[in-house]
């Protein structure tokens, strides 16, 4: 699969105008799609971080097009008219999302992937002909395994590997403080001690470089406070 990162802005949009002077920043998921006396519209969420996470939630808030349907923490749940939607206007059945879009410093960052190589550069060319209305930058293009779940990236370990590596987030053991020392964990796992820090040490091996790649691959969010 070919997996292309964007910069991108596109005029409209309260949120990345509040994007610009805040620091912060959000990240939106699609949740379901109704149709409703003759309308078609999408179900969200904004997940909002960063010092200014309150101030970027009211600018959401503020945005009349979207109709807020519940807010939980720095979570503002709503429904927008599929009409509404900028990609909806430039993606095709050919490209999808295969991570949130991150929106920050008043562009919208966006991971999407498609079969075809050249999928993703007409969806390029598409949004740069719109002059005035969006700018589009590549970020980067590469053909990439894509694990769309989280879940996937544990079925790299070992039955004992992901028992071990559970029960110590069970106990606390990956608190700060700990809650419980190895010696601790293995005892009341009734497994020897260093059997169980050779579970958790390739079990970590394993998930932490993928975590951390993931993370990086996030355009942006190194800088996010």
């Amino acid at each position: 699969m070919w997996v292309a990162e964007f910069k991108m802005w596109h005029a409209g949009s309260a949120v990345l105008e509040a994007s610009k002077r805040l620091d912060a920043a959000c990240s939106t998921y699609y949740l379901n799609l109704v149709h409703r006396k003759g309308k078609d519209f999408v179900s969200k969420v904004f997940v909002a971080g960063g010092r200014q996470k309150k101030e970027m939630l009211e600018a959401i808030k503020s945005d009349s097009r979207l109709s807020m349907t519940h807010e939980e923490g720095d979570q503002v749940f709503y429904e927008v008219q599929s009409k509404n939607l900028f990609h909806a206007h430039v993606f095709n059945s050919e490209v999808f999302f295969v991570k949130p879009a991150l929106i920050k410093d008043g562009y919208e960052f966006w991971t999407v992937a498609s079969w075809d190589k050249q999928a993703l550069l007409n969806l390029k060319n598409k949004i740069g002909k719109l002059k005035g209305k969006a700018t589009v930058a590549l970020l980067s293009i590469k053909k990439a395994p894509v694990n769309l779940f989280v879940p996937a990236l544990f079925q790299q370990l070992t039955a004992k590997q992901l028992e071990a590596f559970n029960k110590a987030v069970q106990y606390g053991y990956y608190t700060l403080p700990r809650t419980i020392s190895l010696e601790q964990l293995a005892k009341k796992l009734g497994v020897p001690r260093t059997t169980l820090r050779e579970h958790l040490r390739k079990a970590e091996s394993k998930l932490l470089p993928k975590l951390a790649q993931d993370i990086s691959l996030e355009p942006g969010i190194s800088g996010l406070k």
